[in-house]
């Protein structure tokens, strides 16, 4: 959205939007990280599924993370919730109409399946963004609260082609 000079495609997966995902997310992406850093500090941080995975991937990440002050840790987790919590909620979390109508650059989007990526409100945002090709999957919603990338891996073959295509395009336009 800010430089888009430096973009030349964007692609899309999964949109995030809606009552339920607003009401689950905070949780997921913040809450459970600032609980932990008041209760344990950063070592408690560190012991979280989601960082123990990106030390994992990463063993310099679990350096990075102790040498973080808890507080300021805390501090900035806190102001990105308070930025998360104010953003409009459909159809993309924290993405306005108007800056979903903004977007200047090839796009291409594939809708989830699931309740926190609602198909409805992939398409949705695919209508507001200015030439936005919508892929969609022959994929039928669930009920679930999140579908693993795993659900699809059916559609593996078709999803990669059908992005180097877009991407080949892009590039073929920018050239």
């Amino acid at each position: 959205m800010r430089h888009p000079e430096l973009v030349r495609g964007l692609l899309l997966m999964r949109i995030t939007g809606g009552a339920f995902t607003a009401s689950r997310l905070p949780e997921t992406y913040y809450g459970q990280f600032i609980r932990a850093a008041e209760q344990g500090g950063m070592q408690a941080v560190c012991e979280t599924t989601f960082y123990q995975e990106c030390i994992q991937a990463h063993p310099a990440n679990r350096d990075r993370l102790m040498a973080m002050d808890p507080g300021q840790y805390i501090s900035v987790m806190r102001h990105w919730l308070a930025i998360f919590l104010q953003g409009p909620r459909v159809p993309v979390l924290g993405m306005t109409t108007d800056a979903l109508q903004a977007i200047r650059v090839p796009t291409w989007l594939v809708p989830g399946n699931d309740l926190t990526h609602v198909s409805r409100h992939g398409r949705e945002a695919a209508g507001l963004i200015p030439g936005c090709e919508l892929f969609e999957l022959p994929v039928v919603d669930q009920d679930v609260t999140a579908l693993p990338f795993s659900a699809w891996a059916a559609h593996e073959e078709t999803l990669a082609t059908a992005m180097a295509d877009f991407m080949r395009r892009v590039m073929d336009d920018g050239a």
